[in-house]
């Protein structure tokens, strides 16, 4: 008989006189695992087979053998894809009729079906439970919480706010307000009660889930610039109005949003949406109004605040054309009210300190004084002599500029350069006359 002929029958042989006692099966994301013992000819392994969830295909199958009789007992999901497996080992004396019991251990797994952590205990557990992910072992009425690692904990810790969202997972039997659920997987802002229930095992606690508000929109340290819109769970209510979710909100202002959720949950989130202020000048540049902006020459300011008043007058985006410091108030819904600070000061075009001129045609911004006396807008100077001239601000000199006009001694200076271009041109003209009349004698 061949060698693959004796594996064959071995293997009808084993699956003939094997018998799978299965003790419960468990659903992971992409996969569900059966677990329990393997009995065949007075010898007992535990098992874990692992099978595709989409295909129903068996992926893996895993025997586990300590010489003796190996009994798994329970399974805890202690993460995501990972799990443990509670196993009683026993040794066969001949001197007796039944096995007797040795140790226990835990064995941790992956869905992948790598063993992953091998730990013995030292006593043999009467009960096993499993939520939050936590193996709760009992000895002798005493709870033995064992977390992810294997490691016992001193209590179970449990997160009792959350923001979003809260996920629970356990065996048994779970109430949420009173009301028995399939599993614990909460979106809905409030306050809530939960107990999870395994036979005579009790555990209860409270957890309270905040909503996760977003509002979308241009953010700024101090609010938001332009509209938004909220999107969250519960009851909305915006500055007292029923609020619903998506709608833009674009007035400026202050807002105060209250979320009623359940068991009487309420939370507030308080926020601003700021005003956009720009200011034109010049013939195309426009900008945003900034705190301490300084301008040099007229402008315009435009907003979309409820109302804007300047140094204390309802201002409607008129020109302003007069040096000095400005005080631009906006207003907002819900006591919105914030103050800009802006400065125009004078200024002058056509002259420079220090400089000698035939004329000078000054442009000013504001009002100056010019040799003590007070000009504004347009001045054309031509009378020779030396000046000083003084930019105001609020009646007082914030600048000063001396030139000096020498119109005789300028004139002068043109009338003898265009003499000696004359000149130059006369000489070349006589050159040339001269040159022909040479050739001609020849």
């Amino acid at each position: 008989m061949s060698f693959l002929k004796i594996i064959l029958l071995v293997t009808i042989y084993f699956y003939l006189s094997t018998n799978y006692n299965v003790e419960k099966v468990y659903e992971f994301e992409n996969v569900f695992i059966e677990f329990g013992s393997l009995s065949s000819d007075n010898h007992i392994d535990g098992y874990i087979k692992i099978y595709d969830k989409e295909t129903n295909d068996l992926k893996d199958e895993i025997i586990y053998d300590t010489g003796g009789y190996d009994l798994f007992k329970y399974m805890a999901i202690v993460g995501e894809g990972e799990f443990v497996i509670v196993c009683d080992t026993y040794y066969f004396n001949l001197d007796y009729k039944y096995p007797i019991y040795r140790n226990s251990i835990l064995l941790k797994y992956n869905t992948l079906g790598d063993l992953l952590l091998e730990k013995p205990i030292d006593f043999r557990p009467s009960n096993y439970y499993n939520h939050n992910n936590l193996l709760i072992l009992i000895n002798n009425n005493e709870e033995i919480i064992y977390n992810q690692d294997l490691d016992i904990l001193d209590n179970i810790e449990i997160a009792n706010e959350v923001v979003g969202d809260f996920a629970y997972q356990f065996q048994g039997k779970a109430m949420v307000n009173g009301t028995e659920v399939e599993d614990i997987l909460i979106y809905y802002p409030g306050i809530y009660e939960i107990t999870i229930i395994d036979g005579e095992y009790n555990f209860s606690f409270n957890v309270t889930v905040h909503p996760d508000i977003k509002i979308t929109g241009e953010d700024y340290p101090n609010g938001y610039l332009g509209s938004v819109i909220i999107y969250g769970l519960g009851e909305l209510f915006l500055n007292n109005d029923r609020y619903e979710m998506g709608t833009e909100i674009s007035q400026v202002g202050n807002y105060d949003l209250v979320i009623i959720g359940m068991n009487n949950y309420s939370s507030h989130l308080n926020f601003t949406i700021l005003p956009d202020v720009v200011c034109n000048y010049g013939d195309y540049n426009q900008e945003r109004l900034i705190e301490g902006q300084v301008f040099y020459e007229p402008i315009q300011i435009y907003s979309n605040a409820q109302s804007m008043f300047l140094n204390g007058g309802i201002y409607g985006s008129d020109l302003i054309d007069y040096p000095g410091l400005y005080s631009l108030t906006l207003y907002g819904v819900n006591s919105f009210e914030v103050t800009i600070s802006f400065l125009l000061k004078p200024s002058v075009s056509g002259v420079e300190d220090g400089r000698t001129y035939n004329e000078v045609d000054l442009r000013l911004f504001g009002e100056a004084l010019l040799n003590g006396k007070k000009i504004s807008g347009s001045q054309l100077i031509d009378k020779d002599g030396e000046y000083l001239l003084e930019l105001l601000l609020d009646d007082e000199v914030i600048q000063s500029i001396k030139f000096t006009i020498k119109r005789n001694e300028t004139e002068n200076s043109e009338n003898i350069r265009e003499f000696l271009s004359y000149l130059k041109y006369v000489f070349l003209f006589i050159t040339l006359i001269g040159g022909v009349v040479i050739l001609r004698k020849k």
